[in-house]
């Protein structure tokens, strides 16, 4: 026994510094000159100073061969706070092992969200990695539901989940993203199931990550995700600015912030937007800025079908949810996508607890033969 330190406090603390400096410089250096954040930056930006109170630090992958390269299992996970309310925020620490999961790491971060919703705390994940690591998941002890349990895909919206698309994210990210509130990804980032390289293998079909995962498909295309981002920083940002319409849980209301209008001024700029001819389009997002308060709109899915806009907002400082039709686009008819829209914005406010406000201005619903198939 060592007289001068009985209680190994200086190992303790060089394992602490080895775990914190993630993969090596090297791949600190690579991950920064792609113009990223590393997951302990991207927690540091994202949390209020100071508050980051990590779990699990010292764990590290269950094979005996990986341990000294897999430190915090390449998942950093703590409890932190964001305006002063608490959050779960776990990440994919793209310097170890690329980011891929393993059993003990993907093991944390469930059993964080577990405690984190039973105590109504939101939580938020930084997704940046490339699926399972196939060696820590071979076996047959729980194969696949060690890694991604399966009590982890069912929801019942006891808190908001957030989840950020940063890198090239293939498996496990987009399985959390899949069931999220919010999904937020950086442009030049990646959201598929599965990467080029592996997609050739299977089935001979050759495409790009852009093709499979990039943020103008899922802009246009899927619908998949909520907000997009220029950067890093513009990512973490929107998270926290994301979460001020939330509460922390379905067991509260969501937040009242001062308000920036007076309650009972009236809108007298309304009647130079809306034309008085029926026939006449306008841009309903005019209105929608004149409504509420002065820079509280926040649209979600902003380019996937146009004909409806989903925002949310504030109203005398609550939180508010629009549903809009616009005829700027299709006269505001509705087709397959904005229903689809529509219902998911309508199922996101209703669980917690914000009113919705609907502005109608809409012929119908686009009919014919593609909108029977869709």
């Amino acid at each position: 026994m060592d007289k001068q330190d009985p209680f190994h406090l200086h190992e303790l603390a060089q394992r602490q510094a080895r775990a914190r400096a993630m993969g090596g410089d090297h791949k600190v250096a690579l991950q920064h000159s792609k113009g990223r954040l590393t997951a302990r930056e991207r927690i540091e930006t994202l949390l209020d100073p100071g508050t980051f109170d990590e779990i699990g630090l010292l764990a590290h992958s269950d094979l005996p061969e990986a341990a000294d390269r897999s430190p915090a299992d390449g998942k950093p996970t703590g409890y932190g706070e964001i305006a002063g309310c608490t959050v779960l925020v776990s990440a994919d620490d793209v310097t170890v092992m690329a980011g891929a999961g393993g059993r003990v790491g993907v093991g944390k971060q469930y059993q964080a969200m577990a405690y984190a919703i039973q105590k109504g705390i939101p939580c938020i994940h930084l997704g940046d990695a490339g699926g399972a690591r196939v060696p820590d998941i071979m076996g047959s002890d729980g194969m696949m539901s060690m890694v991604y349990p399966i009590k982890a895909a069912p929801r019942d919206r006891r808190v908001p989940l957030i989840t950020t698309i940063m890198g090239e994210c293939y498996g496990g990210p987009g399985w959390t993203a899949s069931v999220s509130d919010i999904v937020i990804q950086v442009k030049g980032a990646i959201f598929a199931v599965g990467g080029p390289a592996i997609l050739t293998i299977a089935t001979g079909e050759q495409s790009t990550p852009d093709e499979l995962g990039g943020w103008e498909l899922h802009a246009r295309q899927t619908g998949q995700v909520d907000l997009f981002a220029e950067n890093d920083a513009h990512c973490l940002w929107l998270v926290r600015q994301v979460l001020g319409y939330f509460p922390s849980s379905a067991d509260q209301l969501p937040p009242v912030y001062p308000a920036t209008d007076p309650p009972d001024s009236r809108v007298e700029a309304l009647l130079d937007v809306v034309p008085e001819d029926p026939k006449q389009v306008y841009d309903m997002h005019h209105v929608i800025a004149l409504l509420a308060d002065a820079g509280s709109v926040l649209e979600l899915k902003p380019e996937f079908d146009g004909s409806l806009i989903t925002a949310l907002a504030r109203l005398d400082g609550h939180s508010v949810g629009i549903l809009a039709n616009n005829p700027l686009v299709t006269a505001g008819a509705m087709g397959s996508g904005a229903c689809e829209k529509a219902a998911s914005f309508i199922a996101l406010c209703d669980s917690f607890h914000i009113p919705l406000i609907f502005l109608h201005d809409t012929p119908g619903f686009l009919i014919g033969k593609g909108a029977e198939e869709r």
